[in-house]
């Protein structure tokens, strides 16, 4: 108010979301942008009975050995999310395509220029060139939400999915990689269950000598069901669920 020279601070403008956040006696105060949180990438509207956020699939996909152009399998795709954002990315979709942000609601932000923003991003947009990527699950369901997600990022009919039991996984391939999010235990079955699955899992990747396998789990036993060691790990929180996303079946220099 001394500034201004007033005696009351009118709020005129539009209302805003701010963020603070505390260190020490430091307060920080920042605009919220973003709105909706940003892992709500627009395409997903029906979760299944354990989602994985869309960020936290996005990281697993870059950090796993798959690359655009090699043979991608979810044998437990679930809702299809990690499927989605390979798929995503080797399309050059932009993951907030078809969500809106706050500050477009802004008066300072130039609208014109975000427009164009938003249409060079949907001309870079090229789903022809997704191949390889596939997934299934033996719950019908899930592959009928997964198919729903998919038309909504727009890739209908580009990754197939399929109704099947991760037992009788067999991909017809050389190479290429597993990508999944098993079930933990602690969320969508009894422990024993999941320990079971995870030997499947171990005799899935020796069936294929030359996949790698990437699986994000918070079991502390895995590795002891799955039947040998992680070739690399990397940590992670999904939710409040502490979980170690580990690779197997890389080769001695790729360690």
């Amino acid at each position: 108010m001394d500034k201004y020279r007033v005696s009351w601070l009118e709020e005129t403008d539009e209302t805003v979301a701010i963020d603070v956040a505390l260190h020490g006696d430091i307060a920080q105060l920042t605009l919220d942008s973003s709105g909706v949180a940003l892992n709500r990438r627009g395409y997903r509207t029906w979760n299944g009975e354990a989602p994985l956020r869309e960020t936290l699939a996005a990281a697993l996909v870059s950090l796993s050995p798959w690359r655009p152009g090699m043979r991608l399998h979810d044998p437990m795709c679930g809702t299809g999310t990690l499927m989605i954002e390979a798929a995503m990315r080797m399309a050059n979709r932009a993951p907030g395509l078809t969500r809106s942000f706050a500050i477009e609601s802004w008066r300072f932000t130039p609208s014109q220029a975000f427009a164009q923003i938003r249409e060079e991003a949907m001309a870079a947009f090229a789903p022809d060139r997704i191949e390889g990527i596939s997934g299934a699950d033996i719950d019908p369901q899930a592959v009928e939400l997964a198919n729903r997600h998919l038309r909504q990022a727009g890739l209908a009919g580009k990754v197939p999915l399929t109704v099947a039991d991760a037992r009788d996984c067999r991909i017809d391939a050389p190479q290429g990689a597993f990508l999944c999010n098993p079930p933990y235990g602690e969320r969508l079955s009894d422990r024993r269950a999941c320990e079971a699955l995870y030997r499947e899992m171990g005799l899935l990747l020796r069936r294929h000598p030359g996949f790698t396998l990437s699986a994000i789990t918070s079991h502390p036993g895995f590795e002891r069901c799955f039947g040998r060691r992680a070739d690399r790990k990397r940590r992670f929180y999904n939710g409040r669920l502490e979980c170690e996303f580990m690779t197997f079946g890389l080769p001695a220099r790729g360690r």
